[in-house]
């Protein structure tokens, strides 16, 4: 499924770059409607998740594209659609009256304060706190205990990116420093990193880099290290593998160092820099939330963390691309999340 929603995200994108707003439209819903009277007796569902994360520059000829996909659903009655995103002015114009409230079309606003969001997260996050019990032979009495998960439990208050947060940096530091660790970081996540997503994401980096630079040099070039990988990754329009960012970047402390191990580099930080679960080789290719995005570009994060895209975006050294011949054609300055750069 999710290969499925990904190649039509791209295909969409690619349409709108070389097509108008109508000739999009109608390729995409007659090859719609032509699936659903291949497949007449089947049930079709299409997916759209985190339709608020698409570039800015084509979302709101996306979800004009989709209110109008919505008006086809009744000569398509086998096709049911899914889409999920933000309340942005953009989603939500097209989507207004008299599309919304008809037959064909139900409106779901997921308020992160009622009880069944508030239930669905605490299911989460006491399975996935679980299963990391369950992996490494621990007792849920001892960690995390009934009160540390009734803790957590209040901190998530049904907001789900802050549960699955959580469980990742868990999983994470006890991969990394073993069972120890564990209980101080859930004491220190409870009194420190509770306040919301933002707070939770500054402990996340904090704790990373703790005790981690002995002097003055070493720090600032860890400091530089993140601002110019973490901000290759926000400024590049389309995701490229580890692999790639290594060969592109480049970077070393001075012309006769080593370059930086990116792998080494994106494991230690993977709470918010990786999606999912999977080991993280050089074809992995590193995604940030929105929610993450907008933290690391304001003045939340700490000034030696902060990026700024405009100068992530100066920092370019076109030379590496010589190492993708016939791959790279041009690389787009716009990031992913469509924030207007000023050069």
């Amino acid at each position: 499924m999710s290969s499925v929603k990904f190649t039509i995200g791209l295909r969409l994108i690619t349409l709108l770059d070389g097509a108008s707003s109508e000739q999009a439209a109608d390729l995409f819903i007659e090859a719609v409607r032509v699936a659903s009277r291949l497949i007449p007796t089947k049930p079709i569902l299409i997916i759209i998740d985190g339709l608020d994360e698409t570039d800015r520059k084509h979302l709101r000829s996306i979800v004009v594209i989709l209110a109008q996909l919505f008006d086809s659903l009744p000569d398509c009655p086998n096709v049911k659609v899914f889409i999920s995103g933000r309340t942005d002015n953009d989603i939500q114009t097209p989507f207004a009256e008299p599309i919304l409230g008809t037959i064909c079309v139900r409106n779901l606003h997921l308020d992160t304060d009622h009880l069944s969001s508030i239930g669905d997260v605490t299911m989460y996050l006491r399975r996935h706190l679980a299963q990391i019990v369950l992996d490494h032979n621990l007792d849920w009495n001892e960690w995390p205990g009934n009160q540390g998960f009734d803790l957590l439990d209040k901190h998530a208050s049904g907001l789900f990116i802050w549960a699955a947060t959580a469980v990742k940096f868990f999983r994470q530091q006890i991969e990394d420093w073993g069972r120890e660790r564990l209980i101080f970081l859930l004491s220190d996540l409870n009194s420190k990193g509770m306040v919301d997503i933002n707070t939770s994401y500054g402990f996340i980096i904090l704790t990373t880099y703790k005790n981690q630079i002995s002097d003055t040099r070493e720090s600032q070039w860890a400091y530089a290290t993140f601002r110019r990988l973490v901000g290759a990754i926000v400024v590049l329009y389309e995701p490229l593998s580890l692999n790639d960012l290594s060969k592109i970047l480049d970077l070393r402390q001075t012309p006769s160092s080593p370059a930086v191990d990116v792998i080494q580099f994106i494991k230690r930080l993977r709470t918010v820099l990786v999606a999912g679960a999977g080991i993280i080789r050089g074809q992995t290719i590193p995604r940030l939330h929105k929610s993450f995005f907008e933290f690391i570009t304001s003045d939340r994060v700490e000034a030696q963390f902060r990026v700024d895209v405009n100068s992530s975006l100066r920092t370019w050294d076109p030379t590496p691309f010589s190492a993708f011949p016939g791959q790279i054609n041009h690389l787009h300055i716009q990031n992913s999340f469509g924030i207007p750069i000023c050069l």
